[in-house]
């Protein structure tokens, strides 16, 4: 059974750009926002760390000044903020790569409604590319930021699998992704490949808030260039 363009372009509108847009405006508004908050969470963990240590009850020989308190609590707040923010990256991370697989899952499922006599392809992008050339004669590789997608499809095998194929294709094209925000603009600090072992604990792999609203942008285009696609076709059926 075919469907109209027309259809197509109601079922990005209705169901496609809503979600993509809420999955993007989430990350946004609750977990982006955690960077600028990491130092003040670690700042409370030391203070209170140093109120309990100093509450803590001493022999009559005691001759402290506060000063090992202050040393132990410093040690615990710096502690904290080092799994705070390899948590808060890491997690970053994954909703980085979320994105790709949200993206991706919407461009096959769009297939689903005209895939009754025409099988549909897997979830898989490629797959996906090459049934929309053959089906929806459209070629996605056409869309003008098809290099994002690209780029956050990498992006996304490399923080679920660490090195490989796809770490060593996104460190040619974003080298920068490999290396500390904090660090990457400092001049005193060379600039060296270090390996990729834990993306998801936080370690190797930086995505920044800048990247992911950039991917985010590119997926939402993405969507409303197959908008203008299926509106200039809209009473032809697909698939073909």
């Amino acid at each position: 059974m075919a469907v109209a363009g027309s259809y197509i372009v109601w079922r990005i509108r209705l169901g496609v750009l809503p979600f993509v847009r809420v999955y993007g405006q989430w990350v946004d508004e609750h977990i982006v926002p955690l960077a600028s908050r990491l130092t003040a969470m670690a700042e409370a963990v030391e203070k209170q760390s140093y109120d309990e240590l100093m509450s803590q009850p001493v022999g009559e020989d005691y001759s402290g000044d506060g000063s090992e308190e202050a040393e132990q609590a410093f040690d615990i707040g710096l502690s904290f903020y080092e799994h705070i923010s390899d948590m808060y990256q890491g997690t970053l991370n994954l909703f980085a790569a979320g994105l790709f697989h949200v993206t991706e899952q919407q461009l096959a499922n769009l297939t689903r409604d005209g895939a009754i006599d025409i099988e549909g392809p897997d979830t898989k992008l490629q797959h996906v590319v090459d049934w929309y050339k053959q089906h929806f004669q459209i070629d996605l590789a056409q869309f003008p930021s098809w290099s994002l997608v690209e780029e956050l499809r990498h992006l996304a095998n490399t923080t679920k699998h660490a090195e490989g194929s796809s770490e060593r294709q996104l460190r040619s094209i974003r080298p920068e992704l490999f290396q500390n925000p904090l660090l990457r603009n400092d001049p005193h600090i060379p600039s060296f490949q270090m390996p990729v072992h834990l993306p998801l604990g936080g370690d190797g792999l930086y995505v920044t808030g800048d990247d992911f609203r950039k991917y985010h942008k590119a997926a939402l285009e993405l969507f409303d260039w197959l908008v203008e696609f299926f509106e200039n076709h809209g009473d032809q059926y697909f698939p073909r």
